[in-house]
């Protein structure tokens, strides 16, 4: 049984896929949208249906979450400073406790922290090298790296093959070191592989109560483009472990554009065959090299590009993704459980930039403890009323607190559960064990239902075909795979 349930996790990490949706903070630029969105657009732009493209949290070791990057124009003396430097804290705990922070970055725009002002009980320098990604040698895990396109010019948008093309084998040192030499590569869910990744993790689920993942990354020296401009789901930490890599973080660009697909995903620009410009992207906000112990925060949505061009040796950081979009902790996700289990109207017409940004950002940092019901009921009005004012003063006399609380303390205890299987992957992890390998498989499928159950609480039927047919599939495979075994044996 476990030889069969090995096989189907490397059966799955060759699929390759990458999370669905969305969350940033703010932007700067309207542009005229329809009176009425259609129907196969209306998460994208009106946040009228729940996202379902929720995939790569299998990927590799099947618990994928997150995708990193940016920065800004000559390190800026930022606020925190002081107060990072001389908290007794560790880094993720301060940050969330700062209201600094809170009010001025988060969702809104990119914080760059050099080394001298990470707290002191944050120690990146030299936490991880490729000295620790050699570990995987030998093991079920799959790596990725950039495609063979990609590394022979066509710098245009995101694409990624697995490292080891036949991932029934073990991964050998030779297939790390030979896909490091033509460019990036690098390895999802690293939290649940190695065990001081997963700590890191853990520390950032106490500060933020978020989901939290980390994602390994290393680029050789010399390339211009490590990787092309694109966009993430998540708020990512990027952690300079090791070398040093030049960035640049753009607001993000108009919602829907005539330059690139009209129909992409704000969040997923630059992938999956979509082609994000940089003079699409919105202003520079940073532009500046992140060196070995510094830090870089980048909202969701806010897109980025990097380079090794000016690098001596090569770059080695963790993205440190949060994770609201991905598991329904927006507010968008908010809006939509009320109004659905209402049975009112979840469509918005006409959604603004503005509108479309408001929509997608976190609840508030902290919402699990239940101490801000006040202010979210607040805020969820002040909401409505700003997104589609004419349809919020025909609904208001519906909208009750009861069912906003009531969807609220839904989303509090998903998020918990999220949580807790998130842990119980981070717990006791060896990269060279199948056992931690399998872990994650089973931790996946968990959070597979947890999904599920809550797509049926928020009445989307698409989220729910989406996961029933994500279980279905899994236990399918499994089935082949245990009854090869038995006659085998």
């Amino acid at each position: 049984h476990k030889n069969a349930v090995l096989k189907c996790v490397c059966a799955a990490s060759c699929v390759g896929r990458e999370y669905h949706r969305r969350t940033p903070g703010n932007t700067r630029k309207q542009i005229k949208k329809p009176d009425v969105l259609e129907e196969e657009n209306e998460f994208h732009y009106s946040i009228s249906q729940m996202p379902t493209n929720m995939d790569t949290i299998v990927s590799v070791s099947f618990l994928s979450i997150l995708f990193i990057v940016s920065t800004s124009t000559s390190p800026p003396q930022h606020s925190l400073s002081l107060s990072l430097r001389s908290s007794s804290h560790g880094l993720f705990r301060t940050l969330s406790s700062s209201s600094s922070f809170v009010s001025d970055h988060w969702g809104k725009s990119p914080l760059y922290i050099p080394a001298a002002d990470v707290p002191a009980a944050t120690k990146l320098a030299n936490f991880f090298t490729i000295k620790n990604l050699l570990e995987a040698s030998g093991s079920f895990v799959n790596g990725y790296r950039t495609s063979d396109e990609y590394r022979q010019g066509d710098t245009t948008t995101w694409k990624f093959v697995p490292l080891n093309p036949n991932p029934i084998k073990p991964i050998s040192e030779e297939m790390i070191r030979s896909g490091l030499e033509g460019g990036t590569i690098y390895f999802n869910s690293a939290g649940s592989l190695w065990k001081n990744l997963g700590e890191v993790c853990c520390e950032a689920i106490d500060a933020f109560d978020f989901p939290c993942n980390i994602n390994v990354y290393c680029t050789p020296k010399g390339f211009v483009n490590s990787v092309p401009p694109h966009t993430d789901q998540q708020h990512v930490f990027v952690l300079q472990t090791n070398g040093q890599k030049h960035w640049k973080v753009y607001a993000p660009p108009p919602t829907r554009t005539t330059k690139g697909s009209p129909s992409a995903d704000p969040l997923m620009r630059g992938k999956g065959g979509d082609i994000l410009k940089e003079e699409e992207c919105g202003e520079l906000l940073f532009e500046g090299v992140v060196r070995e112990g510094d830090v870089l925060y980048i909202p969701c949505g806010f897109p980025h590009v990097t380079s090794t061009s000016e690098s001596k040796k090569e770059s080695v950081h963790m993205t440190l993704g949060v994770d609201a979009t991905v598991f329904g902790l927006t507010w968008a996700h908010l809006r939509f459980c009320v109004l659905s289990r209402l049975n009112l109207d979840t469509k918005i017409d006409n959604v603004s930039d503005d509108h479309f940004w408001m929509l997608q950002r976190a609840l508030p940092i902290g919402f699990l403890s239940g101490d801000s019901v006040d202010d979210i009921v607040s805020q969820f009005h002040h909401l409505c009323s700003t997104v589609d004012a004419k349809k919020y003063k025909r609904m208001i006399g519906k909208i009750n607190r009861e069912a906003i609380v009531g969807s609220l303390e839904t989303l509090q205890e998903h998020a918990k559960e999220i949580i807790n299987v998130q842990r119980r992957s981070y717990e006791d992890v060896d990269i060279r064990s199948d056992d931690s390998l399998i872990k994650a498989a089973e931790c996946t499928r968990s959070i597979d239902e947890l999904m599920l159950k809550f797509a049926t609480f928020a009445r989307s039927f698409e989220l729910q075909r989406k996961y029933r047919g994500r279980i279905k599939h899994y236990e399918n495979m499994l089935d082949r795979e245990s009854s090869s075994s038995n006659r085998l044996q």
